[in-house]
């Protein structure tokens, strides 16, 4: 696997934990975000390269700050 997919991953991965923490369905956030469910579960999964306005809207859903999406941790 290259680095681009493992970030893609691993910004899946934050999401859904942010997400989850939330106590947010992907409908959910899709609806407040305005994209379709697929496209959150496509991002989740890492199959999906958001864009930055993407990400920012979903992170002000959210209420997190986009380091929390791109963060190791």
């Amino acid at each position: 696997m290259d680095k681009n997919n493992e970030f893609l991953l691993k910004i899946g991965n934050n999401l859904r934990k942010n997400r989850i923490q939330k106590n947010m369905s992907m409908q959910c956030l899709a609806d407040y975000c305005n994209i379709d469910k697929s496209t959150i579960y496509r991002i989740e999964k890492g199959s999906l390269n958001p864009t930055i306005v993407m990400l920012n809207t979903i992170c002000e859903t959210l209420e997190i700050e986009i380091q929390n999406l791109t963060s190791c941790n």
